[in-house]
């Protein structure tokens, strides 16, 4: 690593120092060569900078987008999935349904994995309202849902194709994970902040 770290620092000095003879041979004022020479430093500082802790800028990076994609509480080992228990208490996670991203609250109480209709509409899972309607009891009552089919519902490593649904309207943003998704893993369990998921 130091021998590595070594020759970096002399193929830059050699660099730099190629770039200082050519101003030179220009006949470029002392003041003015200066000034280029230590814009062509900080240049090269710069980029040994970034070269020199690219895994930590990778890492930085990963933890942004993750936030930004609502899977900061997501993480992968092998094929096993674990999820973070977040601030309110309970388990979430971002799924793609159909390629687009979805998010959920696991709910091991629902037996059956539950979309509102403003995700199911984006993610294009299709159902219909003329059918006759599913009667459901929540948190806030009884309410209307519609049976559907999720062609592809992914999280992280795990893949479930042609996954039962109900879709309501009375759920708003929240969509809900339930126990016909976790059924299907090859285990699942909750170690204390941690569920993990397994295919």
């Amino acid at each position: 690593m130091l021998m590595e770290t070594g020759g970096q620092i002399l193929y830059a000095i050699g660099a730099l120092s190629l770039v200082v003879m050519a101003l030179v041979s220009r006949r470029i004022s002392m003041g003015e060569t200066l000034r280029m020479a230590l814009g062509w430093i900080a240049i090269f500082a710069v980029l040994f900078v970034l070269f020199s802790f690219r895994s930590e800028f990778k890492q930085i990076w990963n933890r942004v987008t993750s936030d930004l994609a609502g899977t900061a509480n997501q993480s992968v080992t092998g094929s096993t999935v674990e999820i973070t228990r977040g601030d309110d208490g309970h388990f979430s996670l971002v799924a793609e349904i159909n390629g687009r991203s979805v998010p959920f609250l696991i709910d091991s109480g629902a037996t059956i994995t539950t979309l509102s209709s403003e995700s199911a509409q984006a993610a294009g899972v299709e159902f219909d309202r003329s059918d006759y309607p599913v009667i459901v009891s929540t948190a806030n009552g009884r309410a209307k849902s519609w049976r559907a089919t999720v062609g592809n519902m992914k999280v992280e490593t795990i893949s479930l194709d042609n996954l039962n649904v109900h879709v309501s309207d009375n759920l708003g943003e929240v969509n809900l994970l339930g126990m016909n998704f976790l059924d299907q893993l090859g285990s699942w369990r909750v170690q204390g902040d941690k569920m993990i998921l397994e295919p």
